[in-house]
């Protein structure tokens, strides 16, 4: 009898240890299902570049027209945010990315069967962008909730590592080009609506959001207050930060925008063949892998604020995209993508987690509205201005010359962000850094608390 009892202490006690383990790795098994989903859905997205000059040629329109379906597809990828958190507000994280998948999946098989370019303008155009925009903010959401302390930022670089199209980039830019060679774009459109429909579903599924603690989030909210004090609590519009920070993610999405829709056809406009420009966009994503890696790894561990990051790989672009027209030779331009995409990397993993930093992370749905729709208007502006300067010259030099401009302004606007705020508005000033020790001294005193019951009860 007595071996039975400790046997079966013995399975329980084993059963405990799996479910602890499970309960520990459980945030990180559902970041990495959010990642995985974006490597398909937004991944793809970030491949319209290969589908332009195909476009282009089959429905006989210029490049500012087809670029419109870039446009309008990048912008509402930004735009959606306010139908993508008004859906998060009525449904489960779940439903809200099930919705997503289906209408990507809808769309894409419904753009194959387009007979002129308004079609795809309106199926791949309006209803993908939608559709990926409600993947990504339902990724960022669910990952805010899941971590509360400095491992957010290793999750939210992990789940940008795919949401992002970095690694979609990465491992899909030749696989698409190859399909493209073979089948031809409707086909391709076809094969990833079936993609992304059976990967998406199988995601979803983990994607359930944990149980909030309503006593800590009181607390909490109490000293965020007692620190901000009342200053912090005014409209943003009212505060300079938000306009310079507004103003330098405008201008960085007009500038890669250009990487997204325009870099392959500028790439063979000056002699590289279709296979190597799609390697030239691999390129781009290799080096924006090894920067979000980096971020994912080292980003907790940097002790001042991670905007100050920003400006330097803005300035970086800046130099690339002018080196870029200096150029033709093949192992230059693959050199220069490699670079081009380290500082592109790092002002993608960076951006949600530093407007974080300026408007404190309780207005952390705030600022991701605020790069979003800056973002939005960039990205909706910037294939029709690059495919206009085109038209007019001839050439694409234009257009990263003024990606160039652009990439030098959002750096210097985007350093007096902080600037500001540390000597015009202190008060104001990096909020969540001053309430980290006093966050952690909450924590360490329930931690305490809980022990101290445990032996009361055991007493």
């Amino acid at each position: 009898m007595s071996h039975t009892s400790e046997y079966k202490f013995a399975e329980s006690k084993e059963s405990d240890h799996r479910e602890g383990l499970y309960s520990k790795y459980k945030p990180w098994i559902q970041t990495t299902f959010c990642s995985l989903l974006g490597f398909v859905h937004i991944g793809f997205l970030y491949n319209f570049g290969l589908f332009f000059d195909k476009l282009q040629v089959e429905f006989q329109s210029n490049v500012a027209l087809t670029g419109w379906i870039g446009s309008i597809s990048y912008s509402l990828f930004s735009f959606g945010t306010i139908f993508s958190t008004w859906l998060l507000r009525h449904l489960s994280h779940r439903k809200v990315g099930i919705i997503a998948v289906l209408l990507g999946s809808a769309s894409l098989f419904v753009c194959s069967l387009s007979p002129t370019i308004v079609y795809v303008i309106i199926s791949y155009g309006v209803f993908y962008g939608l559709s990926s925009n409600i993947t990504m903010i339902v990724a960022f959401d669910l990952v805010v909730k899941l971590f509360q302390d400095k491992q957010r930022e290793m999750a939210i670089a992990l789940v940008l590592l795919g949401l992002l199209a970095t690694v979609g980039n990465l491992s899909m830019s030749n696989m698409i080009e190859y399909i493209l060679d073979q089948v031809g774009w409707r086909w391709t459109f076809r094969i990833f609506c079936g993609i992304l429909l059976i990967v998406g579903i199988i995601c979803c599924t983990f994607y359930i959001a944990p149980k909030t603690d309503e006593q800590c989030v009181v607390v909490l909210d109490e000293k965020t207050k007692r620190i901000s004090k009342r200053p912090t609590n005014g409209h943003l519009f009212c505060f300079p930060e938000f306009w310079l920070f507004s103003l330098s993610t405008l201008c960085v999405s007009v500038a890669l925008v250009f990487q997204y829709v325009n870099m392959a056809s500028f790439l063979e406009s000056i002699g590289l063949t279709d296979q190597k420009s799609a390697t030239g966009i691999t390129l781009i994503a290799c080096g924006e892998v090894f920067a979000k890696i980096v971020i994912m790894v080292f980003a907790s561990c940097i002790s001042f604020p991670l905007i100050y990051c920003l400006p330097v790989s803005l300035l970086v672009s800046s130099i690339l995209s002018i080196t870029l027209t200096q150029t033709k030779n093949t192992f230059a331009i693959f050199l220069i993508s490699v670079c081009y995409g380290i500082p592109r990397g790092v002002y993608n993993g960076l951006q949600f987690i530093s407007a974080m930093e300026v408007f404190g992370a309780s207005r952390s749905k705030t600022s991701a509205k605020v790069v979003m729709v800056s973002s939005g208007i960039g990205n909706l502006a910037g294939p029709f201005i690059h495919g206009s300067l085109y038209d007019a010259s001839g050439s694409y030099y234009p257009a990263l010359y003024l990606c160039t401009a652009l990439f030098f302004v959002s750096s210097f606007t985007m350093l007096l962000t902080p600037l500001w705020q540390k000597y015009f508005a202190p008060e104001r000033y990096m909020v969540d850094y001053r309430l980290e020790s006093e966050v952690k001294e909450y924590q360490q005193c329930s931690a305490e608390y809980e022990h101290l019951e445990q032996m009361i009860t055991v007493v």
